[in-house]
């Protein structure tokens, strides 16, 4: 998510609540913020709603980012269903 000043990432855990969790990760270069959303029913962490604050960027960095998304089974399972895009932001907010 792109706000005036800053990134942050927010993950959400849709359906029914299953013992599976939604993993985000997004990255660029050394930066690296990894985010986990369980319980479902539309269950969601990280950003500014839930004072989440470590990992931000402080302002929007030019360059390529990869945003990953996966299910885990668990709080210590395997990542699985994953699927990655990456996309170049110009820097402007």
């Amino acid at each position: 998510m792109l706000s005036s000043d800053a990134f942050w990432l927010r993950v959400c855990d849709r359906g029914a609540a299953d013992g599976y969790r939604a993993v985000g990760r997004l990255t660029k270069g050394s930066f690296y913020v990894q985010r986990q959303a369980a319980g479902g029913s539309g269950s969601c962490v990280g950003g500014a709603q839930d004072g989440v604050t470590g990992g931000w960027l402080d302002a929007p960095i030019t360059g390529t980012y990869t945003l990953t998304i996966c299910l885990r089974d668990g709080a210590g399972g395997m990542d699985f269903n994953c699927d990655s895009t990456s996309f170049y932001h110009d820097g402007s907010s």
